[in-house]
């Protein structure tokens, strides 16, 4: 591991393929909740800043299907999974 002047990890040239959120309840359009307190919205906020991830890599979930909804409400800060698998479907957005 890196760390730049200031003590901050420095990845190099490293980046991440994959990254897998846990989920309360997601929609079809990607949108999640989460176990509250907004930790994964800015554990994916960070990465994408960082440029550790692009806007094309998986952020995905598993669920139960019962925890497909039909809609979840947002906020500013709320980050969008682009990759939901239950046991019954992929659904990639």
């Amino acid at each position: 591991l890196k760390h730049d002047a200031d003590g901050d990890f420095n990845p190099g040239h490293m980046s991440v393929d994959l990254v897998v959120e846990g989920s309360v309840a997601v929609d079809r359009e990607g949108r999640r909740i989460g176990k509250g307190k907004g930790y994964g919205d800015r554990e994916i906020a960070d990465l994408l800043s960082r440029k550790l991830i692009k806007p094309s890599t998986p952020i995905a979930t598993t669920i139960h299907p019962l925890q497909l909804v039909d809609f979840v409400p947002t906020e500013e800060h709320d980050q969008k999974l682009n990759m939901i698998v239950t046991t019954e479907e992929i659904i990639r957005i």
